[in-house]
């Protein structure tokens, strides 16, 4: 790891507990691909408690990252919360995300990891959108097509992220309530998405 910084205080008891602060000041999320070997970047700042027993300590602590991208997601600005509990699952509680205009989070329920047999990691997750803008969506999910630039809208509901290592990339389907919508010049109240894309291929199925 070579672009992160890391400081702790450690003491370890005679009863064998442990009880350690760790301070990450600067924290750069590609470090992390050396060890999770899934596309991530951004930059941030990362503290967490390491408490109670040597063999099943509790971990507890929260970050922020600044220009955060996962499996090929430019999420933004993210602010987020973990555990650990000695049962061999790091749970992410909720992650709270911003982009441009746009705000929304995710739930560690909703996002599973998969070691393939062939090599790699399938990430698939759920997102729930509070409120992203159309003119956000090309940046969060790098597209080139200029169909969304047609479509202005306020938008609410889920988006499921899927990501497979190995030339088929990330996949998204989303599925959103939309409000204050402009199409290709046409106004309205209030409406309804659904769609998928992968690399460039956008298909509206409901608009």
């Amino acid at each position: 790891i070579q672009n992160t910084v890391v400081t702790t205080d450690t003491k370890l008891n005679f009863d064998k507990t442990l009880d350690i602060t760790v301070h990450s000041p600067t924290l750069n999320a590609s470090d992390i691909k050396t060890v999770a070997k899934v596309p991530i970047k951004g930059s941030g700042k990362l503290k967490c408690t390491v408490k109670g027993k040597m063999k099943t300590p509790t971990v507890v602590g929260s970050a922020t990252m600044s220009n955060f991208s996962f499996v090929n997601v430019n999420f933004g600005n993210v602010a987020f919360k973990l555990e650990y509990s000695g049962q061999g699952t790091i749970r992410i509680p909720s992650v709270a995300a911003f982009k441009g205009r746009s705000a929304y989070e995710i739930s560690d329920d909703k996002v599973v990891f998969k070691k393939r047999a062939k090599g790699g990691t399938l990430v698939e997750g759920k997102v729930h959108a509070t409120k992203v803008y159309m003119s956000d969506l090309r940046k969060i999910f790098n597209l080139e097509s200029k169909l969304l630039d047609e479509i202005e809208a306020r938008s609410e509901g889920d988006i499921t992220i899927r990501y497979e290592p190995g030339g088929e990339g990330t996949s998204v389907v989303a599925d959103l309530k939309l409000g204050g919508i402009s199409v290709f010049g046409e106004t309205f109240e209030k409406g309804w998405l659904k769609g998928q894309w992968q690399s460039e291929d956008i298909i509206i199925d409901e608009l």
